[in-house]
């Protein structure tokens, strides 16, 4: 099962596992570095995006770019580089420009 992390044209992020796909805008500390974390528990079935913790069902498309998978054989896997990727993304992945 693979994760994936999109970004848009703002501050809204986007996760999907298969034709699940959630949005949501990654706010304050508590968000950072936190995806790879997320991704694990919603494969395991620990945890999943709900619009009670403030995400909203939505589709992938075209306008979307995917930025970062996570799987549980190869963890979490950046697709751009660092410093290509929206501040939100960012934070969400916990990477720096500079990586």
């Amino acid at each position: 099962m693979t994760i994936t992390l999109y970004e848009t044209n703002s501050e809204i992020l986007v996760v999907a596992n298969g034709d699940q796909a959630w949005s949501f805008i990654a706010w304050g500390e508590d968000m950072r570095g936190k995806f790879a974390a997320d991704a694990a528990a919603w494969a395991a079935g620990d945890w999943a995006p709900n619009e009670g913790d403030g995400q909203s069902p939505t589709f992938v498309d075209d306008k979307l770019r995917e930025v970062a998978t996570w799987d549980a054989e190869q963890g979490l896997q950046v697709l751009v580089k660092p410093y290509e990727l929206g501040g939100a993304a960012r934070d969400y992945l916990g990477v720096h420009p500079e990586d």
